[in-house]
């Protein structure tokens, strides 16, 4: 429960209070009012609208709560809406006012999740770094290779949505006069599939794409 509240407590930006990562004193499980604010925030900043409904099963003796979070332009699903059933998590019996709390707390956590989990899908990631690389040029027609050891800068990026990426690296000491290389990248998915510019995709591009989270076991 304290990861939930801290991950609504970030989404709130709500300052630490001084409490050096010690998030127990959050109320969002337990107080409409603390609750309610996150509910008004995403419906006004998010375009959503939730709805509350609480049915009496006579069967089971049970009230079953449901929250319906519908957004206005399918920000979580194709259907724009995110269903989620307190009673399958939850086995109050007939204490409806905390299982309504409860699914409410639950359908702004599911909500938040879904919503950072879209934007990492959806981000651009770049990273510039330097590495000292022993390079030289490289044709089909050289029979020896001659190698130094340079500071190399890199620039790597990678825009998910588009599934396009790029990358060029330089040698700092000429600026790119000496040594310089770059090009493209495709992705189907999280999976690189091509590349172009240079003859071998270098090393540190191939790395750095895979602690992004890209499947580069084709070009490794």
């Amino acid at each position: 429960m304290e990861n939930d509240n801290k991950l609504i407590a970030e989404f709130m930006r709500y300052p630490d209070l001084g409490t050096e990562g010690d998030f127990t004193y959050l109320k969002y499980h337990t107080s409409w009012e603390w609750l309610m604010p996150v509910v008004d925030k995403i419906e006004r900043e998010h375009k959503a609208n939730f709805i509350i409904k609480c049915t009496w099963n006579e069967f089971t003796k049970h009230s079953i709560h449901q929250v319906i979070v519908n957004i206005e332009q399918g920000e979580m699903s194709k259907d724009k809406s995110c269903i989620y059933d307190s009673k399958k998590i939850y086995d109050y019996v007939g204490d409806a006012v905390k299982c309504k709390r409860e699914a409410t707390h639950q359908a702004v956590v599911e909500y938040i999740k879904n919503k950072k989990k879209q934007l990492k899908i959806m981000e651009k990631l770049e990273k510039s770094f330097k590495k000292t690389m022993h390079v030289g040029y490289e044709t089909s027609m050289s029979p020896h290779i001659e190698r130094e050891d340079k500071v190399m800068e890199y620039n790597v990026g990678w825009d998910k949505d588009k599934e396009r990426g790029w990358f060029e690296m330089y040698d700092v000491e000429s600026g790119g006069d000496d040594y310089y290389g770059e090009g493209g990248l495709w992705f189907n998915g999280d999976e690189l599939t091509d590349y172009d510019g240079v003859f071998s995709l270098d090393e540190n591009v191939i790395q750095c794409l895979k602690d992004w989270g890209a499947n580069v076991d084709d070009f490794v």
